[in-house]
């Protein structure tokens, strides 16, 4: 980065000259010019006031201009006060000298070091930085000679978004700036994926009815006109193909209320419907009372199911709008005649009265997908459930040296180009993955760990991949391990998330119920990638041993590490064609 050379001052050979306000001339300009026009204003004031002292609107002209004279210089003044038009720099003492001008256009001098620099202004002038905490400034970036002077001073602006490097271009000022970029952080997902969830719907109550009579100059007793109210919106749910949870439904639903009706037999305007969009396969649960919301959201047999919505677009009226009021011309007819004329104030005193808009329904409900996600990530606590996840779709669950990270299901998609697709689908395979919380002893009969919960949601998915963590084993023991010493220890972890879930429900881990695969992680661990093949076949034949005694299954086990990324495409492809063999 080149840069101009800095030009020494006259006045003292120590001072540097380190910036120039590129726009000096024209704030000395205004400046002179206010100056000039008020003087001529003041000096024509004897000549104005011999003249036309006895006009009635003298009085009002000489306010106006000697206010012009004196408050346009101080006005100019205040805001250009603060605006640096030389800036010198001293190197043995360290310090800077600002100059400035004062109203009649005399230099002034701010003496400061980097130390009484700040960047919290609080004036009427324009300004950028405050020195010595009490005089504010005006530095333009574009007027610096010296670019080290320069990064000195907006050095503390700048200081999280710079690095300051030595630069081979310039030997003048030996740092150029380099502007780094924040790496994007890794994150996690804001929003949990939420499968259930309880709402208060309300439909919107219908408007009253209206109590008006016909006045008109030929027929002053012309009848009742009073109109209807309006009727009040409905709450209505509709699957959505677009839509993958409830996150975004809100727990209190509220429709519009209809109108009024008003005089002329003019109705009021019905209340806008609610329309809220669910995912597909989601069921509608009525819950009775306040006392049903103690009970876990996921159990459904707590509540009566109203509806599931299966189909796209299909909808539910999960609350119905209260219907408008009746006006009083509603109610004319042959005993209560609009025509009043013989007796008006006896029939305008029958037909005095309107009904009222019902209240719409209110109802509490429990929102609940019956349909989860197409493969869930079982395991135990620490099993690289999340870390999976991470790898094989953009979402960003919590990944954390210790068991029990993940408290709330995480949902990412997985899209698999129609290359890896058996048959030759143009459209590709998109899976929903969920990472599910770790499963212990315990979750179905005592609900440890919140098992009840989560094993509901295992319920809903498609495809079951088993997760074993086989690198910490390999790690925490003897590397000389016997097959029959992992073979078991594999099988302890398999028997227990097989023994819950088949108290849970036998359809989990029936031969008919549902697909599952068994994935061992955590490799990197165990060797690296170019070497223990041996290691990894081992491995592999006690962790296919251990599902064989657990009584799962599976057409293939497979060794993956998702950190690294080892087979991980072979992991992609396989999942890819069993969702299209089970479909």
């Amino acid at each position: 980065m080149s840069c101009l050379k800095p030009t020494y001052s006259t006045k003292s050979s120590f001072d540097i000259q380190v910036y120039t306000n590129p726009i000096s001339n024209l704030v000395v300009g205004v400046k002179l010019f206010s100056l000039a026009s008020s003087g001529l204003v003041l000096a024509a004031q004897p000549f104005l006031f011999s003249k036309f002292t006895t006009m009635a609107s003298f009085a009002p002209f000489l306010i106006s201009s000697l206010s012009f004279a004196f408050l346009t210089p101080i006005l100019l003044h205040v805001l250009t006060r603060s605006c640096v038009f030389r800036i010198n720099y001293n190197p043995q003492t360290g310090r800077f000298m600002a100059y400035t001008k004062t109203i009649f256009l005399r230099s002034k001098k701010v003496e400061f070091s980097l130390e009484d620099v700040s960047y919290s202004v609080a004036s009427l002038c324009f300004a950028n930085m405050t020195v010595n905490k009490k005089t504010p400034l005006l530095v333009l970036e574009s007027g610096f000679i010296d670019l080290e002077m320069k990064n000195q001073l907006f050095g503390y602006m700048i200081r999280l978004a710079c690095i300051f490097v030595p630069s081979r271009a310039s030997s003048t000022t030996g740092v150029s700036v380099y502007v780094k970029t924040k790496a994007r952080a890794s994150g996690h997902t804001l929003c949990p994926f939420i499968d259930v969830k309880q709402v208060v719907v309300h439909a919107g109550k219908g408007g009253d009815g209206c109590i008006a009579f016909d006045r008109y100059f030929c027929n002053p007793y012309g009848g009742p006109s009073g109109g209807d109210g309006g009727n009040g919106g409905h709450v209505i749910f509709q699957a959505d193909s677009g839509v993958i949870d409830l996150s975004d439904v809100d727990s209190v639903l509220r429709a519009s209320d209809g109108s009024k009706g008003s005089g002329g037999n003019r109705h009021g305007s019905n209340g806008k419907n609610l329309v809220v969009k669910v995912p597909l396969d989601t069921q509608v649960h009525l819950l009775a009372s306040k006392e049903d919301s103690t009970v876990s959201a996921h159990r459904a047999d707590t509540s009566s199911l109203l509806w599931t919505l299966v189909a796209p677009s299909e909808t539910l009226v999960a609350a119905r709008g209260g219907a408008g009021g009746r006006g009083n011309a509603f109610f004319a007819s042959a005993n209560k005649n609009r025509s009043v004329e013989a007796l008006p104030r006896i029939g305008e005193a029958a037909l005095r009265f309107a009904e009222r808009g019902a209240m719409g329904q209110s109802r509490r409900l429990l929102l609940r997908l019956a349909k989860f996600t197409d493969v869930g990530l079982v395991g135990g606590p620490n099993a690289g459930k999340s870390t999976l996840l991470r790898r094989l779709t953009r979402a960003r669950p919590r990944v954390a040296p210790h068991p029990f990270t993940t408290l709330r299901p995480h949902v990412g998609t997985l899209e698999i180009p129609h290359r890896n697709n058996a048959k030759g689908n143009d459209d590709g395979v998109k899976l929903l993955i969920a990472d599910l919380p770790g499963l212990i002893e315990g979750a179905a009969e005592c609900n440890a760990g919140l098992g009840a919960q989560f094993l509901s949601l295992i319920e809903g998915c498609r495809l079951l991949v088993y997760l074993v963590d086989v690198g910490t084993f390999f790690t925490s023991g003897s590397r000389a391990f016997s097959l029959a010493e992992a073979t078991a220890h594999f099988a302890s972890h398999l028997r227990v998330l097989y023994h819950e879930l088949k108290l849970f429900n036998p359809r989990l881990v029936d031969d008919t119920g549902m697909t599952s695969l068994v994935v061992g992680t955590k490799i990197d661990l165990v060797v690296p990638p170019s070497s223990g093949h041996e290691t990894l076949l081992k491995l592999s034949i006690c962790l296919c041993d251990a599902a064989r005694q657990t009584g799962l299954l599976v057409p293939r086990v497979l060794l993956i590490s998702a950190r690294r990324g080892d087979n991980v495409e072979q992991l992609v492809e396989l999942l890819g064609n069993m969702q299209l063999n089970d479909k």
